[in-house]
C-alpha cells in the first residue's frame, strides 16, 4: 500500500477467521493479466466454487472443480484484487483472512435480486452465495465484510440501480448481521465516451448510497472505493492488473479504517459543497487537503442550463487547499451544475493527477450537481 500504516501486528490466537464475501460481476473477478501474478501466502485462504478450502492463489476465480451452475465464470478469469487485499489486511492485522469468491461476470442487479424467500437457493446468484458462506462458516470462520463490485451491466438501464442494489444489500445485511459493512467499488471508467456517460450515471447513483453522504439513498455500513483514475484493458472495461492490485490495496485501507479501526487513511476525500464565489468561479469543497494541479486530468466539467461552459483555468483554490477553484471564460447565464468524473481513454492509462489527497486516495466521481 502506497501510504505506510504505521501499526503493528497483532499476536495471533485461536479465534475464528476472519472472512469476506466477494461478490459482484466481471471487475470482482478479475481480468487482470496472470503474468508476474501475486503470490499467494498461507494465511490467506479462499473458499471457492468447487466448495474447498485452498490458499488463494490468482486467478482467485480459477473455476476448477465449480459445482453451481449459476455462478460458474468458466476458465476466462484473470487476476483479481482478492489476494491482494487479503496480503494487506494480513500483514496490517497478524490476522489470517479467508475470502468466499461468489461474483459472476456480466451479470447485473436484476439478476442479483432475491427473489426467492427461500435461503440456499443455489439456482440463483444471491441464493448460491448465500449458501457458500453458510457453508463457509461451519470451517471455523467468522463473516466480516461483503466486497462487492457491481453496476456496469445496469449502465445499460439504470433506473432501478439504487433500488435493486439497496435490496441486494440490505437482504445480506438482514441474514448476516446489520452491522456487516459492505466495501464497495464506484465504477472505473471505459474507452468509449457513450459508455463511460452511462457509467457515470451509475457513478453518481453509488456516490449517492454511500453511508454519509447525505443523501436518502444513503446505506448505512455502505463505504465507497474510487476506481476511476485506474487504468483498464480486456474488452475496453475490465480493469488490468496494476487497477486490481491498487484496487486491492485500497479495499485494504477501508476495511482496516471501518471495521479493524486502525489509525489509516482508508476513505481519502469526500464532497462537502459546490459554490459560485464570483461570477466566473466555482468552487469545489472537499473534507481533506487536495492536490494542485491545472488540469485535473479532466474530470472536470461545468453546465450552464444543461450546456457544457469553457473553463478558462483551474486549480487549487489559493484560500483553501481542501477545495478546487474552477474559473469560467463567461459568467453562466442560467443554472450551474459541475460533473467530476474520469474521461474515456486508451486503454491501461492510469490518470495521476485528479483530484486526491496526501495519501493518493482519489475524490469520488460526482454529478452533475447543482449549488449547494
Amino acid at each position: 500500500m502506497k501510504q505506510p500504516l504505521g501499526v503493528s501486528r497483532r499476536e495471533l490466537v485461536t479465534e475464528p477467521i476472519d472472512m469476506f464475501l466477494s461478490a459482484g460481476q466481471s471487475n470482482e473477478v478479475g481480468k487482470g493479466d496472470l503474468n508476474g501474478k501475486e503470490t499467494g501466502i498461507p494465511e490467506v485462504t479462499v473458499f471457492g466454487g468447487d466448495y474447498k478450502w485452498r490458499q488463494l492463489e490468482e486467478p482467485a476465480y480459477s473455476g476448477e472443480g465449480h459445482i453451481d451452475a449459476i455462478s460458474d465464470n468458466g476458465t476466462w478469469a484473470g487476476h483479481s484484487s482478492l489476494l491482494r487485499f487479503g496480503k494487506s489486511v494480513y500483514a496490517a492485522t497478524g490476522k489470517p483472512i479467508s475470502i468466499v469468491t461468489a461474483a459472476k461476470g456480466s451479470t447485473s442487479t436484476t439478476q442479483w435480486y432475491p427473489y426467492n424467500s427461500e435461503r440456499f437457493d443455489r439456482g440463483s446468484l444471491f441464493g448460491s452465495a448465500d449458501f457458500r458462506v453458510n457453508q463457509a462458516l461451519k470451517g471455523g470462520r467468522v463473516l466480516r465484510g461483503i466486497l462487492w463490485m457491481q453496476g456496469e451491466s445496469d449502465s445499460l438501464d439504470s433506473s432501478k440501480f439504487i433500488s435493486r442494489n439497496t435490496t441486494i444489500i440490505n437482504k445480506f445485511k438482514k441474514l448476516y448481521g446489520s452491522d456487516i459493512p459492505v466495501f464497495y467499488s464506484q465504477l472505473a471508467t471505459h474507452v468509449n465516451a457513450t459508455n463511460n456517460a452511462q457509467f457515470q450515471v451509475i457513478r453518481e447513483m453509488q456516490r449517492k448510497m454511500e453511508t454519509g453522504s447525505g443523501d436518502a439513498s444513503a446505506i448505512p455500513g455502505h463505504y465507497m472505493i474510487v476506481t476511476h483514475d485506474l487504468g483498464i484493458d480486456d474488452g475496453d472495461i475490465h480493469m488490468n492488473k496494476e487497477a486490481e492490485l491498487i484496487m486491492g490495496d485500497r479495499r485494504a485501507l477501508a476495511v482496516l479504517e471501518r471495521y479493524y479501526k486502525l489509525p489509516v487513511n482508508g476513505t481519502g476525500p469526500r464532497l462537502v459543497g459546490i459554490s459560485k464565489p464570483t461570477a466566473t468561479t466555482i468552487k469545489v469543497k472537499t473534507t481533506r487537503s487536495i492536490n494542485d494541479h491545472n488540469t485535473y486530468e479532466n474530470f472536470f466539467k461545468v453546465y450552464d442550463n444543461g450546456a457544457a461552459a469553457t473553463i478558462s483555468s483551474i486549480s487549487r483554490d489559493p484560500g483553501d487547499n481542501t477545495a478546487v477553484r474552477i474559473t469560467l471564460a463567461a459568467a453562466p447565464a442560467g443554472t450551474v451544475t459541475v460533473e467530476f468524473g474520469p474521461p474515456a481513454r486508451a486503454r491501461n492509462v492510469r490518470l495521476f493527477n485528479c483530484v486526491q489527497d496526501a495519501d493518493g486516495l482519489p475524490l469520488p466521481a460526482f454529478g452533475p450537481l447543482g449549488l449547494f
